[in-house]
């Protein structure tokens, strides 16, 4: 019966109160450890897919900076910010650098570039920045990997 009721209260992601409707709702994030070195984490972030067709979106927003704070000593406060940006058809990168602000209040780190990619529905199209992280915007599920 609790199986049951689990099933009943799922989440579609589209449906938090402050995202309802608009594009700056995170369907899912991803962290874990990459399984080709265990030294690199791995970032996803999903954003408005395709959960409900009617709903999803079919490009990145302009007007939403995503943001991953990254806590390094388990105090619950932000150490490294990596974000990301859309313009036109690129996603530009920034980070990982220590924010100068913690909390909810962000703006792009501009000083702080980390590179740039084309986005695309190519999955064999990836940008590696000069520190050796990957990233890959696409527009087909609205994501982007570290």
């Amino acid at each position: 019966m609790a199986a049951i009721g689990a099933v009943l209260v799922a989440a579609d992601h589209i449906d938090a109160p402050g995202t309802t409707g608009n594009t700056a709702d995170i369907a899912d994030f991803y962290g874990f450890e990459s399984p080709s070195n265990p030294d690199n984490t791995v970032f996803i972030v999903d954003l408005q897919t395709d959960v409900l067709p009617d709903l999803a979106y079919g490009s990145f927003d302009e007007n939403v900076l995503t943001e991953i704070n990254i806590d390094t000593d388990n105090d619950l406060i932000e150490d490294l910010v990596i974000q990301a940006i859309p313009r036109g058809d690129t996603m530009y990168f920034f980070g990982p650098v220590t924010p100068d602000e913690t909390g909810k209040t962000s703006g792009v780190m501009v000083g702080s570039p980390l590179g740039q990619v084309a986005i695309s529905t190519d999955a064999a199209l990836t940008t590696t920045t000069e520190t050796g992280i990957s990233l890959f915007p696409r527009t087909k599920t609205r994501c982007f990997l570290f």
